[in-house]
């Protein structure tokens, strides 16, 4: 994608529901997706899970057939995701505006309630490329983590994308996760939180806080944090570039400190 590039994006924020089927899961989400028509998005990102144990072909074939229908990228979180060894990984699935299932990224480390459930965490970081720009995936607790973000940045990543659950409401806790990620490494974000059940929802567009006239970095958010909305905002990666060109935060990292040290302490059985 070229620096020019200008590109919508939205965060859908639904309220928190376990559906009944993947019918009636679509049929919510077709509304919400329908209220973006003419707006020219190319990813939506949706809040919220369905409550269901794993995912199945049922929810991928509906998944699809709603971004195919409304001619976008969606990210989405649709299930956990069983292996044939029958270990189940909380997940986020991404669908290409044809319908096509275009890759899943598990979760890499695991809070206290994910491995309560007798999840397993994943393995490998991916980014996967879509009209609006590479995206990484930062599943779940996996937000809280600094180093799952900055892989998926150096692994080439210009959007950091985001579907958890947020139940502290204060400005500080929200500052804490991917507002944090997105500053750390000159990214955009898309943070998509549901409402209801004791959740709030602070669903967001990101981008480094040169970018925002007013210095807080962020592009756009829900204009409540208990109800339905959709947040859409424009990523202007020629803005960017010029961010970055002015100070390289991956650019200016001493790789031989390093390569001397980090590994050695990340083998540490402890720490303070």
């Amino acid at each position: 994608m070229g620096s020019e590039r200008r590109v919508a994006v939205a965060a859908l924020q639904g309220r928190q529901f376990t559906f009944a089927s993947e019918g009636a899961w679509a049929s919510y989400w077709a509304q919400a997706l329908a209220h973006l028509e003419g707006r020219g998005v190319r990813l939506a990102v949706l809040s919220g899970s369905p409550g269901w144990d794993e995912v199945w072909d049922g929810p991928l074939a509906k998944a699809g057939e709603l971004a195919a229908r409304f001619g976008v990228w969606l990210v989405a979180d649709i299930g956990p995701q069983r292996d044939e060894d029958g270990r189940v990984f909380p997940c986020l699935h991404v669908f290409a505006d044809d319908g096509s299932l275009a890759g899943v990224q598990r979760q890499i480390h695991l809070s206290r309630e994910d491995r309560a459930a007798m999840y397993s965490p994943g393995e490998e970081l991916r980014v996967f490329d879509s009209p609006a720009g590479a995206l990484g995936l930062v599943v779940g607790a996996d937000v809280l983590v600094p180093e799952v973000s900055r892989a998926l940045t150096l692994l080439g990543a210009e959007v950091l994308v985001h579907v958890g659950a947020l139940r502290d409401g204060s400005e500080g806790a929200w500052f804490a996760r991917l507002w944090r990620e997105v500053q750390a490494n000159q990214t955009f974000g898309i943070e998509a939180y549901p409402v209801g059940a004791g959740l709030v929802g602070r669903s967001c567009a990101l981008a480094p806080v040169e970018m925002t006239a007013d210095g807080r970095g962020v592009l756009a958010q829900a204009a409540s944090a208990d109800a339905e909305g959709a947040v859409v905002a424009e990523l202007d990666f020629g803005a960017r570039a010029a961010v970055i060109a002015k100070y390289d935060i991956l650019a200016e990292m001493n790789l031989p400190l390093y390569r001397q040290q980090l590994l050695s302490l990340y083998r540490k059985e402890s720490h303070p």
